[in-house]
């Protein structure tokens, strides 16, 4: 009889799981935690962070197969025994997790953040942006995670290196592997993103000594990133929080916490404190023009050939409509149209509307064939009116 199948999902729902075994091997008993019938029958244990204990109940284990990506949890089980673990590789998971870190990426290559604040405080400034060719970004832990992730950030230009305990080669990305190579790729690096499996030997690794080890001469122009969308054991977030605030880190994108779910009050406090820093930061950086100037609350010039009409906005400060319509660059010859009209809301109608509806007025009144009666000249009298621009009508 072939052997059968234990299945412990932990907080994940078991349904799913349950109908996909099935459906797969009819043929083999099913067993579902913690209803273990026959515990010497299983030979295949389905898990994903299963309570204590379990693989002690089960003498005739042949394999582990985990129901993620990751293995930490398996590894730092009490009692495991020493029989294959196999993990889930899915494209689709591959796919997910490296857009993730591609897009965090591009905040911090772009500097979306800090246009976000620009956005919110109403004015407008340009932040130097590198080239891609002159970022390099570092990955750290090239299994099939780590090598999609480089190998797609390189086609997006980026300067891609991988790095891992044992060689892999991933085309057109610089490889460095073990202690040896660890330094030597962490100095070329601006931005590193983590992909490391957790382990008794990367739990913690990134602190304070590894951030001092990353470049200071990137194009980036500020302190380097991080990007953890590994385990949280891999971080110490105290060292985080204190690289941030003195300048040794540029920013950092964390996926996960260290202790997870992290407690409310500490994703308060940290929150709290790398937003203050932020700001500080910003407002040192970039002090904030005279209000009196601000886009769209320019003074008038009385008596002058554009009286009546607000200034165009500085640079520097547009009104908050045409950062609202018009947040990200301009792309095509109608974005000046837009930021004109924006400008000049006050005015009904421009006068090249004035212009058209005039004459479509004359040729409507011309092919009557009957006289224009007193009622037909008043009509006129308010067409002409409603269609006048601002100017006019002083």
């Amino acid at each position: 009889m072939a052997g059968a199948i234990l299945l412990a999902t932990g907080p994940w729902p078991a349904a799913p799981w349950i109908e996909a075994i099935r459906a797969g091997a009819p043929q083999r008993a099913l067993q579902v935690w913690p209803d273990v019938t026959d515990p010497a029958a299983v030979s295949y244990a389905f898990v994903w962070k299963p309570p204590e204990g379990v693989f002690a109940r089960l003498p005739n284990l042949k394999a582990v197969f985990s129901l993620g990506a990751g293995v930490d949890h398996l590894v730092f089980q009490k009692n495991l025994p020493d029989v294959p673990v196999v993990r889930v590789v899915n494209p689709d998971l591959t796919q997910r997790m490296t857009e993730w870190v591609v897009l965090q990426v591009l905040l911090h290559h772009r500097r979306q953040r800090a246009y976000d604040v620009s956005q919110r405080e109403g004015h407008w400034r340009e932040l130097p942006q590198p080239a891609a060719a002159d970022v390099r970004v570092g990955v750290m832990g090239m299994g099939v995670l780590g090598r999609d992730a480089a190998e797609v950030l390189r086609r997006l230009g980026f300067r891609a290196a991988g790095w891992s305990r044992s060689p892999s080669q991933v085309a057109g990305v610089e490889s460095f592997h073990g202690a040896a190579g660890l330094d030597a790729f962490l100095k070329r690096t601006d931005i590193l993103v983590c992909l490391l499996p957790l382990t008794p030997e990367t739990r913690g690794i990134l602190s304070m000594p590894l951030f001092r080890k990353l470049a200071r001469d990137g194009a980036l122009g500020r302190g380097p990133i991080i990007i953890n969308a590994g385990r949280g054991g891999l971080q110490v977030e105290a060292d985080i929080v204190a690289a941030m605030e003195d300048g040794t880190l540029g920013g950092a994108s964390l996926d996960v916490f260290e202790r997870e779910p992290a407690p409310r009050q500490q994703r308060g406090h940290h929150a709290a404190r790398r937003r203050n820093q932020r700001a500080a930061d910003d407002r040192a950086a970039h002090p904030r023009p005279d209000p009196r100037l601000r886009g769209g609350e320019a003074a008038r010039e009385p008596g002058g050939p554009d009286a009546g009409l607000l200034k165009r906005p500085r640079p520097f400060a547009a009104p908050q409509c045409i950062l609202k319509r018009c947040a990200r660059p301009r792309r095509n010859r109608f974005a000046s149209r837009r930021v004109i009209s924006a400008t000049l809301r006050q005015r009904r109608f421009s006068c090249a509307e004035y212009s058209s509806g005039c004459s479509e007025f004359r040729s409507r009144s011309s092919s009557s064939s009957t006289s224009s009666t007193s009622s037909d000249v008043q009509k006129a009298d308010d067409m002409k009116w409603r269609l006048r621009p601002p100017l006019a009508r002083r």
